[in-house]
């Protein structure tokens, strides 16, 4: 039996030559062509067999569209945290499959995969109060983004802090952290100007970049 490789994942995987090599993992289920002309986004399930696996430099292609990425997609939010962990790099770029439409790509980092989290110990309840509990960093870039990218897909400047917190339900405070977790992820690139502009955010993927404000 000859090594294939998934349809719509670049670079090699580690398949077995002969049914005897029971030790080696089965590649994970790739995008078929149906599931890619709908606009599918990969599962956590495929983005977690992948990354069993990937080596540093393997590309893999988890959605093809003409439009965004929906910002419920489990397996989009499940790289926008692994790519803040620095354990992937995103981007996109045309489709050499679909004309008009984006191929959103996850490229492994070399940093290692940590180890397996230990399974939680049970704790005696010390106090009723609600916890206090902080903005999940990848919820906070699929609201953010799309905003920052919209300013920049038409050169407007970047909305204040006051202004994204107001639009996507996040406190004012967590507002740099989130956009600090973005730039980490290399998604943007942040410069800081002049007043009224302040800042100027590039996208990363596309090159557009947020305009200046009027003073």
């Amino acid at each position: 039996m000859s090594a294939t490789v998934p349809k719509f994942t670049d670079g090699p995987f580690p398949v077995p030559a002969s049914d005897s090599e029971a030790s080696v993992p089965p590649a994970p289920v790739s995008l078929d062509y149906a599931d890619d002309r709908s606009g599918r986004v990969a599962s956590i399930a495929e983005v977690d067999s992948w990354l069993a696996y990937a080596e540093a430099g393997d590309v893999f292609t988890y959605s093809v569209r003409s439009t965004w990425l929906p910002i419920s997609a489990p397996g989009k939010r499940r790289l926008y945290a692994l790519a803040i962990q620095g354990l992937v790099t995103l981007s996109q770029k045309p489709s050499d499959l679909i004309e008009g439409a984006k191929a959103y790509r996850a490229q492994r980092t070399s940093v290692p995969l940590p180890p397996p989290e230990p399974a939680p110990v049970p704790r005696a309840k010390l106090s009723l109060a609600a916890p206090v509990i902080a903005v999940d960093e990848a919820a906070a870039i699929d609201l953010l983004l799309p905003i920052v990218q919209r300013a920049a897909k038409y050169g407007r400047p970047c909305p204040t802090d006051a202004q994204l917190a107001d639009r996507t339900g996040i406190p004012r405070d967590d507002i740099p952290a989130a956009l600090a977790a973005m730039k980490a992820a290399r998604l943007i690139k942040i410069e800081g100007t002049s007043a009224p502009t302040l800042r100027l955010i590039t996208i990363l993927a596309t090159g557009q970049r947020t305009g200046f404000a009027k003073s």
